[in-house]
């Protein structure tokens, strides 16, 4: 069983389950917590979480956390039922919105931060898509795996984004760490910004803009 099934597994257990929702609750609390305050997510941003899975703990904790409204969007339809389903129990429905979308084909025009989970795939592709259509003052979160774990998920390697802000994660999650990469504002600063990331390997000139 691969681990993005062994993860969903557990999310669906979390689902039906008030303990495993508690356990698994408390596992992100702490990560989602950091990834607000380095992205600076507030109750005026539009969020969007890009593999929320059948119990979308991300996109709960960011609401909870910052008053923002949320969508959380995945590619398995049952996983999608399932966190509708969830969203409803909990009263969030008018907040935390829940869609069966593929990342690849995804519009990020009404958002203002953008969530990859970590089991996200392919990930490399998809963030080259939603560079694209980054805005000004747009920001995108990337989870990172572990290195000893790196070989389970979609192969993204942490020194790909060793430019970029990053926040580090507890030992005891598989996430290493998560990387912001924002869009400046000031002065035309998104074409620079843009030409800075010529030189990385997960920003190559010919996925950017302009």
């Amino acid at each position: 069983m691969g681990i993005t099934k062994i993860t969903q597994l557990i999310e669906y257990l979390a689902c039906r389950f008030s303990l495993f929702y508690y356990l698994s609750m408390l596992y992100y609390r702490g990560m989602v917590r950091r990834e607000v305050r380095l992205a600076n997510i507030t109750s005026k941003d539009r969020v969007l979480v890009v593999g929320g899975g059948p119990c979308p703990h991300t996109a709960i904790l960011i609401h909870k956390l910052t008053g923002a409204t949320v969508t959380a969007v995945d590619n398995d339809f049952v996983c999608v039922k399932s966190a509708i389903r969830l969203i409803n129990r909990l009263g969030l429905a008018d907040r935390v919105r829940i869609l069966h979308r593929n990342g690849l084909s995804l519009s990020t025009e009404h958002y203002t931060v953008v969530v990859l989970a970590l089991q996200l795939s392919p990930k490399l592709e998809i963030i080259r898509s939603l560079e694209r259509q980054a805005k000004p003052g747009d920001r995108i979160l990337i989870r990172l795996a572990k290195e000893s774990l790196a070989d389970l998920y979609s192969p993204v390697k942490q020194s790909q984004f060793a430019s970029l802000p990053t926040v580090e994660h507890s030992q005891f999650t598989n996430v290493e760490q998560t990387v912001l990469y924002q869009v400046k504002v000031e002065n035309n600063e998104k074409q620079n910004h843009k030409n800075d990331l010529n030189h990385s390997p997960v920003f190559p000139a010919h996925a950017l803009v302009g």
